[in-house]
């Protein structure tokens, strides 16, 4: 099988607890005085702002508001509990994709964007947090124009022959520039007539279509058999459109 790095989103659902102490990624030496930017900024910002503020930063209401200002203030002291990224992240794709049953050298190949670290692999330690690329922070602008010459040149291959499959959503699309990026397998996941992203109903298969790629490789992307799903090919890479 070719070598594969996938770029997957992280999750808004996040799994608590972790442990304490620094746990260096594979992009902290690269990333770290920007990480550090955003996270100053983040703390200033957090010190002033009203609920109503923090509700639309961190994009969450009520009792999951109360724990992502807890997240971010741990953040900000220098005191959050860590996990690898694939225990943290626990939405709908990450679920489907079952990391906790891929061998760690193959968690380090699945490259994910974020508003907070820029990017990581998903065998990295990360902390809960709740920030989007397409937020604002004084003195650094938008989060995903901030990042997106870093996670370019970061993620961009190194090496002939290695294949990029992107599974991200437009938002975290938005943080990387394809025109300095060379060929990329894109992966869309459309609604029945190809017409719009499928939305939430489609995290479900994309965790499974992702995890069909990992373990059969992008060539066997076609042979992908989900309920309610077909692949087809496209100029750009594949479509996975909803049946109906």
């Amino acid at each position: 099988m070719a070598s594969q790095l996938m770029l997957l989103p992280p999750s808004e659902g996040k799994s608590q607890g972790g442990r304490r102490g620094n746990s260096p990624d594979r992009f902290a030496a690269e990333l770290c005085k920007p990480r550090t930017a955003v996270l100053e900024a983040l703390a200033k910002v957090m010190a002033a702002a009203s609920e109503s503020e923090k509700s639309k930063l961190l994009r969450v209401r009520g009792e999951l508001l109360d724990r992502a200002v807890v997240a971010t203030q741990r953040l900000i002291d220098g005191a959050a509990p860590l996990l690898p990224a694939w225990k943290r992240y626990s939405g709908v794709v990450w679920d489907a994709l079952e990391p906790s049953t891929l061998a760690p050298t193959v968690r380090a190949r699945i490259l994910v964007p974020s508003a907070l670290y820029g990017i990581t692999s998903a065998q990295d330690y990360i902390a809960d947090y709740r920030l989007g690329m397409q937020s604002n922070l004084p003195g650094i602008g938008n989060l995903a124009h901030f990042w997106r010459p870093m996670i370019t040149d970061l993620v961009r291959p190194s090496r002939r022959g290695t294949t990029v499959i992107d599974l991200l959503t437009a938002e975290h699309r938005s943080a990387i520039e394809w025109q300095r990026f060379g060929p990329v397998v894109r992966v869309d996941f459309v609604e029945a007539q190809g017409r719009g992203a499928a939305g939430h109903i489609a995290k479900a298969a994309k965790g499974r279509f992702a995890r069909h790629v990992i373990d059969h490789g992008i060539d066997e992307a076609l042979s992908f058999a989900h309920e309610g799903w077909k692949v087809l090919q496209t100029d750009t890479g594949f479509q996975v459109r909803a049946l109906k």
